[in-house]
């Protein structure tokens, strides 16, 4: 017996009447759209900030979840229970600061149960349309945003972890609004009009700090607390 045969017995031993192939075929779907969706290629024409890698990967998963999550449970009321009883074991350390990421959140989370139940026109379309929506939405702001990044470096020399990160920034054309030393941590909140890429940034502290640096982080922000929008 193949692999795919013994899968496809397993899955009716336990009440799952489901073609491999086509849930497959379903979950690639997921994938795809949530990629569209979640990178939204054109912003690098209208050249507005790009969407964080780390909320780019979550919102791509949280489509294809939503797939799985709909394929797995079928026609089982049980199955839904027992899968809302799982998911309040989740907690999430970070939060979603841009309420726009929260809304493609749903939007993705709808797309991947349309995938999962196997409507695919429907999913293809309500992508179409709610990118078209995305795409007037970032077209009217272009030009108009002020991109903000925040610099997360932990150290166990916070003070001179902030002094060559500062130097560092300062060779780039950009503004520092705020800064915060912690015991192991230092942040720098700057703006970043001309739209400079994180990984330049972080290479040019990671080889000035010498390995004083330990790690860094570096988020894209939208606006910041206290700053003008």
């Amino acid at each position: 017996m193949s692999f795919v045969e013994q899968l496809g017995l397993n899955a009716d031993q336990m009440g799952l009447n489901i073609d491999l192939t086509r849930v497959l075929l379903n979950l690639g779907v997921a994938f795809v759209l949530g990629a569209f969706i979640s990178y939204r290629p054109w912003r690098f024409l209208l050249g507005v900030s790009r969407p964080a890698r780390e909320m780019v990967h979550a919102q791509i998963l949280i489509c294809v979840a939503g797939a799985i999550a709909v394929t797995v449970i079928g026609d089982s009321l049980a199955r839904a229970f027992g899968l809302v009883g799982l998911g309040g074991f989740i907690r999430f350390r970070t939060g979603i600061r841009d309420p726009r990421d929260a809304a493609v959140f749903f939007v993705l989370i709808g797309l991947g149960m349309a995938c999962g139940l196997g409507a695919i026109g429907i999913a293809v379309l309500c992508a179409v349309f709610a990118a078209t929506v995305a795409l007037i939405l970032d077209f009217a702001v272009r030009g108009k945003e002020r991109p903000y990044l925040r610099l997360t470096a932990t150290t166990t020399d916070p003070l001179a972890a902030e002094r060559v990160t500062r130097s560092a920034i300062l060779n780039f054309p950009l503004t520092i609004k705020s800064t915060k030393i912690d015991q192991f941590e230092v942040r720098f909140e700057v703006e970043n009009p001309k739209g400079i890429e994180a990984s330049e940034i972080q290479a040019a502290i990671y080889t000035q700090a010498q390995g004083i640096v330990r790690t860094l982080e570096c988020e894209r922000l939208d606006t910041l607390k206290g700053a003008p929008a």
